[in-house]
């Protein structure tokens, strides 16, 4: 299992690294993979931010959960569950340090369809993108 969050090349570096935090991590743990797939560890080599510089000229952060098992004990609605809480752990992250309107993207990838499920990716319905607000452009 790993853990990904791709950021364009000049993402402020107190938010690359508070997403590479030991806090953060933590947060992960407890609040998406034990309470949702009940995964108790993560080791370090599968946690990590990588700066992309050929995300074009639109700020973004695309977080990937990959390499997760569709099991008998994680259904369908755990892996929705699990991907909705990871969209709100990024969102408050990234929104408390962007400095400009971003793109926020996040998927688990899992090894096959989860039961319930038509597709092993999950990601958000609809658009599968998020607008948030950076500083400069926020009103006083």
């Amino acid at each position: 299992m790993k853990l990904k969050a791709v950021l364009q090349n000049g993402a402020p570096e107190k938010l690359i690294e508070k997403l590479q935090s030991d806090e953060f991590r933590e947060e992960v743990l407890n609040f998406v993979l034990a309470k949702h797939l009940h995964v108790l560890s993560m080791g370090p080599a599968e946690f990590y931010v990588q700066k992309c510089d050929f995300a074009g000229t639109r700020p973004m952060c695309e977080a990937r959960l990959t390499g997760v098992s569709a099991t008998p004990e994680r259904t369908g609605k755990d892996f929705l569950e699990a991907r909705e809480a990871l969209q709100g752990l990024y969102y408050r992250i990234v929104s408390s340090y962007a400095t400009s309107d971003l793109q926020l993207m996040v998927s688990i990838m899992a090894d096959s369809a989860p039961e319930g499920l038509s597709s092993p990716l999950i990601e958000r319905e609809g658009d599968a993108a998020i607008w948030i607000r950076g500083s400069s452009s926020r009103k006083p």
